[in-house]
């Protein structure tokens, strides 16, 4: 659902620019609002199965959320 191309390449911008771990930055799920905003959604689970199933139900949900008003 990445709209800010290459995941790869976001990841090691985020790394090298902002001091994300590695990781971290390759879970990225989302941007709000609008796919484009400055608040993200990140995947810090581990070892959880089937995740991947209600990633697209997340990532509309943060969606909404971000166009909704300031979260907290």
């Amino acid at each position: 659902m990445l709209i800010h191309g290459d995941t790869k390449e976001l990841a090691k911008t985020l790394t090298d620019t902002y001091g994300w771990d590695p990781s971290e930055a390759r879970k990225i799920w989302s941007f709000g609002p609008e796919d484009s905003g400055p608040n993200c959604f990140v995947d810090k689970t581990t070892g959880i199965q089937y995740l991947n199933e209600i990633q697209e139900h997340v990532s509309s949900a943060f969606q909404w959320v971000t166009r909704e008003g300031p979260m907290t």
